[in-house]
């Protein structure tokens, strides 16, 4: 019995990761133009795929790194979120949350942050979105663990 009901999640799954890549977000669209097709300095990314019984928004499977683009709905769900985060993290996925509204505002930062994670073979905190104010004291940690103070375009 749970065979079939593993198989049955499997292919649900499955169909609800094709039925967001046609339905995306027009921040997932705009962060997707900079991952899609190894343009972001090489790294292979994929989108709404399927990892255990999950989605992830955006995976880079060679770096193991997660990127979630979220929204407001997601400040009812944190409790499932961190539950999802320690999940991946467990199966040694790095996740990166970010908030829809960062991205609007922050993209150059919220890709500088993508990109030291990338590159940085240390595993960083899973975790739910940070409130305002701590993000940038994360953009100043991740600065300073890079050694630069900006990420060149060239990613």
């Amino acid at each position: 019995m749970s065979d079939t009901i593993g198989a049955e999640l499997k292919t649900f799954l499955h169909t609800r990761a094709k039925e967001l890549r046609r339905e995306q977000t027009s921040q997932e669209q705009a962060l997707w133009l900079h991952l899609r097709a190894k343009r972001f300095s090489g790294f292979k990314f994929r989108r709404q795929q399927v990892i255990g019984n999950y989605i992830a928004d955006f995976v880079c499977f060679n770096q193991k790194v997660i990127i979630e683009l979220d929204g407001s709905h997601h400040s009812d769900t944190k409790e499932h979120d961190d539950n999802r985060d320690s999940w991946l993290a467990e199966q040694g996925f790095r996740v990166l949350r970010f908030w829809n509204n960062e991205w609007q505002s922050s993209r150059e930062e919220v890709l500088n942050i993508i990109w030291l994670a990338l590159k940085n073979p240390s595993p960083a905190p899973a975790g739910h979105p940070l409130p305002q104010g701590e993000r940038e004291k994360q953009i100043c940690l991740f600065r300073r663990i890079s050694g630069s103070k900006k990420v060149q375009a060239s990613r």
